[in-house]
């Protein structure tokens, strides 16, 4: 993980289940359990693990993910190696 989050899909969205010490999400200020409903403007489908859409936790160092939580706030996340 180039992100730090740990997370799960439930359908039409993410569930954090772990934000990993240390890393980039920790640093910015990402709970467990916040609830992304889309990532870089493309919305969480029942099939993500299956699409391309769910390599971005592991992208290159430097890339800038921008999420969309489900209660409509927006973070953007630059991926880095931190272990």
């Amino acid at each position: 993980s180039t992100s730090g989050l740990l997370t799960r899909n439930e359908g039409q969205r993410l569930r954090v289940l772990h934000v990993m010490h240390g890393g980039p999400a920790a640093a910015t200020g990402w709970h467990d359990g916040d609830t992304i409903c889309a990532i870089d403007g493309t919305a969480i489908s029942p099939d993500y693990a299956r699409g391309s859409l769910a390599g971005w936790s592991v992208g290159a160092p430097g890339r800038v993910v921008t999420f969309r939580l489900c209660d409509g706030t927006e973070r953007a996340l630059t991926l880095r190696h931190f272990y």
